[in-house]
This record gives C-alpha cells, sequence and structure tokens, in this order.
C-alpha cells in the first residue's frame, strides 16, 4: 500500500461532473437538471464549454435531500432547507424510529426469507431495523446482512423466489444501510470511495462495506455499480481517496476485470490504493504495494484498521 496519503484536510476544493455528481448522491443527472430549472438548487458551475461542475458544497447537501426523501420528504421542500435544516429533520427521523424499536432479538433468517415469500414487506422491513439496533452497524453487516443476503440468492437461484422478491428485499436492505451509515459515519478520517466495474450490478456488498468502513472511522463515498473506469479515476483524484474498493461478483469476465484493474493501477492517483473484494477476488491478484485482494470479512477490517491507523 502506498505511503503517498493525502491529508484529510487539505482545503483544495473538489470538482464534479454531473455523472459522478449523480453517482455520488444517488440522483439522476436529469433530476439535477430539472431541479437546478424548477427550485433553483443545485446551481453548478460551467466549464469554458459549458458542461456542469459541482462543489463539495453542491454534492453534500445533495447528498442530505436526498436522505430527507428517503424519509418522506418532498424533494421540492428539501431543496429549499438549509443543510442545518435538512440535518434536524434526518436527525428527529432517525430519533423517533429508535425510539419505537423494541431491543429484541433479531428474526431468525429463515422467518425472513419466508415472510419475504408472503411479500410481507413491512416483517422484513422491521426484522433488519430489529438486527440493526440489536447487533450494531458491523456485527449487522457481518452476522446478519451478508448471510441473508446469500440466502435470498440462493433461494433465487432455486426459484424459490422471484425477482420482484429479490427487489423488495434489496430495497429495504440498502434503506437500512443508509440509514445506520447516517447514524455512524464519521466527520473526519481516510477516504474509501466504493463501486462495481462496467456492467457489475451487484451492488447491495458496498453498502455492508461502509457500515464496517464507517463503524472503524473510515469514511465511505459509495459511487455506485456499473461504473465506468473514469468515473471512478475521477472521483478518486476529486475526493483524494486513500483507497478504492472494488466489488467483481462471481459472474463477471475473468479477462475483463484484469484490464480494468490493470487500467486503475496505471491510472489512479499514486495515493489511492486499490482493494478488490468479491467472489472472483481471489483469482484477480497482482503485484503492485497498493494492490490487495479482500478474501473475507477479516482481511477487509484488517486493512481498515491500518488505514485508519496511518491517519491517527
Amino acid at each position: 500500500m502506498s505511503s503517498q496519503l493525502p491529508d484529510p484536510e487539505d482545503p483544495v476544493p473538489s470538482e464534479y461532473s454531473i455523472g459522478v455528481a449523480a453517482r455520488l448522491t444517488g440522483i439522476t443527472p436529469d433530476k439535477l437538471r430539472i431541479w437546478e430549472r424548477r427550485y433553483g438548487f443545485p446551481v453548478p458551475s460551467r466549464t469554458a464549454s459549458g458542461a456542469r461542475v459541482y462543489s463539495d458544497a453542491d454534492v453534500n447537501r445533495l447528498v442530505l435531500i436526498r436522505r430527507a426523501m428517503d424519509v418522506g420528504a418532498r424533494a421540492g421542500e428539501a431543496a429549499q432547507m438549509s443543510e442545518e435544516e435538512l440535518r434536524a429533520l434526518l436527525q428527529r427521523s432517525a430519533g423517533a424510529e429508535r425510539a419505537s424499536v423494541v431491543k429484541l432479538p433479531p428474526p431468525e433468517l429463515e422467518t425472513v426469507i419466508q415472510r419475504l415469500k408472503q411479500e410481507d414487506v413491512d416483517f422484513v422491513r422491521d426484522a433488519l431495523a430489529d438486527a440493526a439496533v440489536s447487533l450494531g452497524a458491523e456485527r449487522f453487516a457481518i452476522e446478519y446482512a451478508a448471510p441473508l443476503i446469500e440466502r435470498v440468492g440462493a433461494e433465487w437461484e432455486l426459484g424459490e423466489l422471484a425477482v420482484r422478491h429479490e427487489h423488495l428485499f434489496s430495497q429495504q436492505l440498502s434503506s437500512r444501510c443508509r440509514q445506520l451509515l447516517f447514524d455512524i459515519e464519521p466527520e473526519s478520517g481516510p477516504v474509501l470511495l466504493l463501486a462495481t466495474l462496467p456492467d457489475e450490478q451487484h451492488g447491495l456488498g458496498l453498502e455492508l462495506v461502509s457500515l464496517i468502513a464507517a463503524s472503524r472511522g473510515v469514511r465511505p463515498r459509495v459511487v455506485g455499480v456499473n461504473t465506468p473506469i473514469e468515473d471512478i479515476i475521477e472521483a478518486a483524484a476529486a475526493m483524494r481517496a486513500h483507497a478504492v474498493g472494488l466489488s467483481v461478483a462471481l459472474g463477471y469476465d475473468v479477462e475483463c476485470a484484469r484490464a480494468a484493474i490493470h487500467e486503475l493501477l496505471e491510472r489512479l492517483p499514486r495515493f489511492s490504493a486499490l482493494w478488490v473484494g468479491g467472489a472472483l477476488a481471489p483469482a484477480l491478484r497482482f503485484d503492485d504495494s497498493r494492490y490487495a485482494v479482500v478474501t473475507d470479512w477479516k482481511s477487509l477490517t484488517s486493512l481498515l484498521d491500518v488505514l485508519k491507523l496511518q491517519h491517527t
């Protein structure tokens, strides 16, 4: 891993293209343009060619707006709120939700699967909430959510769950992870950029890694699935990411993955380490001091602890 690490307090502002801003905030480029016209925010600066450029402040506020919408706010209302008002809204929502949850042992995985088959979305949502409260973010990710993802995938392969069941589950788990992350995300520390390669659509693992990273004092930034190489490179440079984490599923083409990783090692900023996890990761080994293969949760937590230690 490279010892050339950026200063987390570096005051140099970052700038993001509309594509990268969309991935960082979870708001599509079309919506960003519509909100600009309809609500007067965001108002990006422009390059000489007229392309929109978004600042750190823009991206941070857009993330808060999206999270406010996740808990029921309307886009027009959220867009008019200040950052302080948005944070207060989210804190009230999180506090009310925590107060309403009884701290009981989380339901067994088999029970959750059966209720998912019955399309009992409320039960699945509440089961995830119970598990998050009972276990805490890191244990929730490793001991509950990860095995549940595996079970859902296995049931789908057997034809016991339909695509709609998988989508319902993914939406509920993703929502729970985002709320947990809001509660625990550190305000300072090294940055871990998370993405999947082009044509890789599996992203729930990135959400779990985000929770584990935040629990250990590392700031996660999820660019998302199916990410162009150029966007990963641009985002890593703009955010001065200390590490870039990729998830590569078993069905991904090995040679395409090798080519993409080789390009990233050539073009990522020298201060950015590159970590690759997922089922295909053990087959993707490179002889580079910045490169690491994440084989299991223990290897991930070790890398995170080292990264954090380098900034203590």
